[in-house]
């Protein structure tokens, strides 16, 4: 039977006196609450079975508790206060960073501060050698632990440390069809022959890079493409930081030599890639899966895309990996306000009946509404457009 934050947690008088070890599952218990893990996009049209967490109801129920949030809240607050004192070495640093995100949590997020957040997706797979994987009715959990940084309102730059809602909808699509990304391993070609390359533009805090490496690891597809790699790429300083600790954070080690993957966070300037004479590795060589998830929110961005995927984006007949021709997988809100952005899409990528030979084409489109928790504790809806784009 689960019990509430007052009288689950040690005394607040006892913190001090406490082990890192015991402070950590006090954390890992308030994370639960405050921060539990987040289903991807909340997607209408899903129906598959997920796992319900234990007393997840119950955590509803206190995490709303007007007391029990501000007995967290002050619990909290003094374990910074006490970790905060003398030499703090990186085991009790860890504990003030993630005791800090759920102070962040508990106040809202309007209250700045780094936020620690866990997803889930499910993925079907007949079988794999990953070990610690979790299964459901056949599915397999895909789990990624993303650090968000806070928005400063003097920092547009900082709007890509969050991790936005089209990020959730394509690493979902990823998860339960990976076999529509070529993710899947295919026994039509020679293994040796095979060279997968992923990218990922305007990465954000990485979650579809990650997402996308951990499936092709539990569907066996890494271990049979040698050098397959995924790489995520971001403009701004703080930014890109940020992704490469998440990178580091989800690929700590455990991976065996036959699921290891290449996953790696670079620079990348849309505006100036495309005139670059000598790009450097890992972007010197074109890729057969290119992702992006939230990236149009100014009029240029969609021809800068469009310059980069000239070069970025493998041509089928030039293809390593032949599961499939290369794509292009954009996921974009459809926001009223960003009308204009979200329309240069298709004023910028011909329709399949309207492009030319050898002509970035949008192959497909298909809208997703996802449901999303409105400002009043209603449920609103937020519509994304899903584009396939590849060569003609």
């Amino acid at each position: 039977m689960a019990i509430p934050p007052s009288a689950c947690l040690p005394p607040i008088k006892t913190i001090a006196s406490q082990s890192c070890l015991v402070l950590h599952d006090c954390l890992s218990y308030l994370r639960q609450i405050y921060t539990p893990p987040v289903r991807g996009s909340k997607r209408r049209d899903i129906h598959i079975p997920l796992p319900i967490l234990n007393d997840q109801g119950v955590y509803d129920e206190w995490r709303s508790d007007a007391f029990e949030k501000a007995y967290s809240i002050r619990w909290l607050t003094v374990l910074i206060s006490q970790m905060d004192k003398g030499d703090v070495d990186a085991e009790r640093s860890e504990l003030i960073q993630t005791a800090a995100s759920l102070l962040a949590a508990c106040a809202g997020t309007a209250s700045a501060g780094t936020v620690v957040r866990d997803y889930s997706f499910f993925t079907p797979v007949c079988g794999t050698d990953a070990v610690n994987v979790k299964v459901k009715d056949g599915l397999h959990e895909v789990c990624a632990s993303l650090t968000d940084i806070a928005l400063d309102n003097d920092d547009f730059s900082s709007v890509g440390a969050q991790t936005w809602g089209g990020a959730c909808v394509l690493a979902e699509a990823i998860a339960l069809h990976p076999e529509h990304f070529g993710l899947t391993r295919d026994t039509t070609v020679d293994d040796a022959s095979r060279r997968l390359r992923i990218l990922e533009l305007g990465a954000g805090t990485g979650l579809v890079s990650i997402v996308a490496a951990k499936v092709l690891q539990l569907q066996g597809a890494a271990a049979h493409c040698p050098g397959a790699c995924v790489v995520a790429t971001d403009f701004y300083p703080s930014v890109l930081a940020n992704l490469d600790k998440n990178i580091r954070a989800n690929f700590a080690g455990s991976e065996t030599d036959s699921t290891r993957i290449d996953i790696s966070a670079h620079f990348l300037d849309w505006s100036l890639f495309p005139i670059d004479p000598s790009p450097a590795a890992p972007l010197d060589d074109p890729f057969d899966i290119v992702l992006g998830a939230d990236i149009v929110y100014e009029s240029e961005h969609a021809a800068w895309i469009r310059s980069c995927l000239e070069r970025l984006l493998a041509r089928p007949a030039k293809a390593a990996y032949t599961q499939r021709d290369p794509r292009f997988h954009l996921v974009i809100p459809l926001r009223p306000f960003f009308a204009a952005e979200s329309n240069s899409i298709e004023c910028v990528f011909p329709s399949i009946q309207d492009c030319r030979p050898g002509e970035l084409t949008i192959y497909a489109k298909e809208t997703i509404v996802c449901d999303a928790d409105d400002v009043d504790g209603g449920q609103a809806e937020v519509v994304y457009a899903y584009y396939q784009i590849g060569w003609a």
